[in-house]
């Protein structure tokens, strides 16, 4: 039976209204929010307004309860305006809000869940550290367990959100025996005794996301903050990958439109011969773009259809 690759009527219209949303509401903060290199915040609490924030989640958190495909379209038309803000979206509603959908308690979902979907608080999701990047296994933040409080102490850097974030989902061992399996989860509150520094790290590019160096000294945790339990295994960490192919698809997609249109202007003055490289590497970009959206949008290949 062969794939449908086109947009139901529901989708397609979603697609629209977050294409007039971003058009109107966050390209015109674009500029600026590269130039100083500080996300707009203010756009938060507007997608939380129009459910932005939470479309696969469930109504009963305050989400409306669409399926993955459409929450693929708006990582899509998030990364078609600006790279660094999606960036900041995706790590705040796949990194920390689906964590605490996943493992949280009645308790976190009251209390950073819903808030996260409303756009009223941001959150960040603290794992990567100097050295220990892809391999999770090897981050050397540690969480001790005293008198029914965590304390941690470690370093986290290039975290997405890190300096504007309400909350930071940490990870830390709190085995060290256990390599990989000892690592626990902790909603860490962005003025908890300890959390002494948030450095902003300058960067070459998306310069509009707001990226940091985090520190951990003794950093106060009640024990309510842990996630789930401990040893969680790193899941939480993962389940925000469904969401970057559509992000970084859709910042090439831009790409590409850019490059075509730079050719219809200006190609007969640049470029005598229509087989020239540069025509053909335009063409197989743009077929390799269309080709990954295709894949990205289908229900049975994300696998995935909830957050």
């Amino acid at each position: 039976m062969p794939i449908d690759f086109e947009f139901t009527e529901e989708q397609q219209m979603f697609r629209d209204t977050i294409r007039d949303f971003g058009e109107n509401e966050i390209s015109p903060l674009v500029e600026a929010a590269e130039k100083n290199e500080k996300f707009p915040k203010q756009i938060f609490p507007k997608l939380g307004e129009m459910g932005f924030l939470g479309i696969s989640f469930p109504e009963e958190y305050g989400g409306v309860g669409l399926d993955k495909v459409t929450e693929c379209i708006f990582a899509e038309e998030m990364g078609r305006i600006n790279a660094g803000i999606a960036m900041c979206i995706n790590a705040h509603t796949s990194l920390s809000c689906v964590p605490v959908y996943k493992f949280g308690t009645k308790e976190q979902k009251e209390k950073y869940l819903i808030p996260g979907i409303e756009g009223k608080v941001i959150g960040a999701l603290g794992l990567t550290e100097p050295d220990a990047g892809s391999d999770a296994r090897s981050i050397r933040a540690t969480a001790t367990k005293k008198d029914g409080k965590y304390y941690i102490n470690g370093t986290k850097t290039w975290i997405t959100n890190g300096t504007m974030a309400d909350y930071v989902i940490v990870a830390a061992y709190t085995d060290k025996t256990k390599k990989g399996t000892g690592i626990s989860l902790f909603i860490v509150d962005a003025d908890a005794p300890g959390f002494t520094e948030k450095n902003k790290i300058h960067k070459l590019g998306h310069r509009s996301a707001d990226t940091a160096e985090l520190v951990f000294e003794n950093c106060e945790v009640p024990e309510e903050n842990l996630l789930v339990g401990e040893h969680t295994r790193l899941r939480a960490g993962a389940l925000g990958a469904i969401l970057r192919p559509p992000r970084v698809q859709a910042e090439e997609r831009r790409a590409v439109e850019s490059a075509l249109e730079v050719l219809g202007l200006f190609g007969n003055r640049l470029i005598p011969r229509l087989d020239h490289p540069v025509y053909g590497l335009s063409y197989a970009n743009r077929r390799r773009t269309e080709i990954s959206r295709a894949i990205m949008t289908r229900p049975k290949l994300l696998l995935l259809d909830e957050p």
